[in-house]
């Protein structure tokens, strides 16, 4: 075994704890034990004799314990995925050391505490995932300058403060942004259009506030909106922001809900992308008639206005839909 460089026994029942010789083969290169019933806690010296491993992939187990600092000496490390588990205790600051690291997924945990600002320090990272844990405090703001992060996933913590308002959005390469179910306060910047890689945004669950950026339509990649249950509104009674995201061709999902938008549908709505599935503008003090117009977005899957103010007929355009 002192040659071994690949590990891999993913998708199996393999229960009990990992035998102590899989962390001594100092040969090895990538361990991936994805999807088996492993328990135990991982050994505080997890790395002490790995020093040419790249890729650790210990996720969907049941793990438990502290996320040991020692990860902090497996120096060529690019991949580490422990979600879905059952690991608590805070994220070690240690990891902030990683430098090579590209991928980091730690959601479904238990995890608690702040996200350590060492996290910044990863110039490489591309994807980093803290979802579904308990993580408390203020988002670091250098986080939102990491010149090589593409995907970002925060969701269901109680993350609070408004560090995202005050992002300068540097973010040229970030694909994909999920900051719902957290306590997210302030408003939404329009530097958020400098994301111009956008796919997917997901702000729902928060307490933004303040107008939807009329610019948000320059995301001309954006696949997924969601910005429902916050305190967004319009700068104008005409929705302008869904006149802009008519320049979104890609766009499939648009989510609204429970947000005090006080205003009318514009015809604009119906210039919306020919790829829509979902339009969900439910519980918004929406005002006046349905537009004709909305007959256009012949490939909707669903369509939710309930919990408004609107008066008038369903329109006959609804049979194109």
């Amino acid at each position: 075994m002192h040659t071994l460089k690949f590990l891999d026994s993913t998708d199996n029942q393999l229960s009990g704890s990992v035998s102590s010789f899989v962390f001594n083969m100092s040969s090895i290169l990538d361990i991936r034990l994805t999807n088996n019933r492993l328990s135990g806690e991982l050994p505080k010296n997890i790395c002490n004799y790995l020093p040419h491993l790249k890729a650790l992939f210990l996720d969907k187990n049941m793990f438990h314990g502290k996320i040991p600092s020692a990860l902090s000496k497996c120096k060529q490390l690019q991949q580490l995925n422990l979600q879905f588990n059952n690991l608590s205790g805070a994220i070690p600051k240690e990891i902030g050391n990683l430098t090579m690291l590209k991928g980091i997924d730690l959601g479904y945990n238990k995890l608690h505490g702040e996200i350590p600002h060492e996290i910044a320090n990863l110039q490489n990272l591309e994807a980093l995932g803290l979802g579904m844990n308990n993580l408390v405090g203020v988002l670091p703001a250098p986080i939102f300058n990491m010149s090589t992060l593409k995907v970002l996933i925060l969701i269901n913590n109680s993350l609070s403060g408004s560090s995202p308002s005050r992002m300068d959005l540097s973010l040229p390469t970030v694909e994909h942004l999920n900051l719902a179910l957290n306590r997210f306060s302030g408003t939404i910047p329009s530097s958020i259009t400098n994301a111009s890689k956008l796919t997917f945004l997901e702000l729902g669950g928060n307490t933004f506030s303040g107008f939807i950026p009329n610019k948000i339509g320059n995301l001309i990649n954006l696949e997924w909106l969601s910005l429902g249950n916050n305190s967004l509104t319009s700068s104008t009674s005409k929705l302008s922001f869904l006149s802009s995201l008519a320049n979104c061709k890609k766009l499939r999902v648009i989510a609204l809900t429970g947000n005090p938008l006080n205003g009318i549908l514009p015809s604009s709505v119906g210039n919306l992308s020919m790829s829509l599935k979902t339009l969900v503008i439910a519980n918004c003090s929406i005002i006046g008639n349905i537009p004709r117009v909305i007959g256009n977005l012949s490939n909707l899957l669903a369509l939710s206005l309930e919990g408004n103010k609107l008066t008038g007929s369903i329109p006959i355009t609804f049979a194109r839909l």
